[in-house]
């Protein structure tokens, strides 16, 4: 039975789907930060990532990136994680920032200058937009695909966003 195949071949393609590629990382653009009015340690941020509206996001970065860094930075921005009251305020997404082994520097993971905003990222040897990203991403959940891809996220020496030793670009 053709329909048979057909169904069988789409559910097994499914399970092909490596976790980063369920992972929805995009260039953004912070149109606006503020610090989150109840939170003394989070920005309130307005980030464009190609939506009809930004998107508002929140991030605990107070004490290492100061808000003039935040403002018009182009960041890279996981679009697809499940939003999330922090402090009573929603956050539809999280900006990537990178710290050094003691956590005692933190600074924001930039976007190339060159980047579209809105652009899925995808990693130099493999095309992430082959894949559907998820469409909400459970961050805490034993089995989320953001736990396998967590340990293997990292920088190298230039500052760029890598995964598993593979750097993160754009079509640019």
């Amino acid at each position: 039975n053709k329909n048979k195949q057909k169904q069988t071949s789409g559910n097994c393609h499914k399970t092909e789907i490596p976790a980063i590629g369920k992972l929805d990382f995009r260039v953004g653009k912070i149109v606006e930060v503020s610090k989150h009015p109840n939170a003394d340690l989070m920005y309130l941020e307005k980030i464009d990532i190609g939506e009809e509206e930004p998107r508002q996001i929140i991030s605990g970065l107070v004490e290492h990136v100061t808000i003039e860094e935040m403002q018009d930075a182009l960041v890279i921005v996981f679009a697809n994680l499940k939003p999330a009251p922090l402090r009573k305020i929603i956050s539809y997404g999280m900006v990537f920032a990178a710290s050094n082994e003691e956590r005692t520097k933190i600074e924001l993971i930039k976007a190339p200058l060159s980047c579209k905003i809105g652009e899925r990222l995808m990693l130099e040897d493999e095309d992430l937009t082959q894949y559907q990203p998820d469409k909400a991403i459970k961050a805490r959940k034993k089995n989320s695909p953001w736990q396998v891809v967590l340990p293997k996220l990292h920088t190298n020496e230039k500052m760029e966003a890598c995964y598993d030793g593979r750097r993160f670009i754009t079509s640019v």
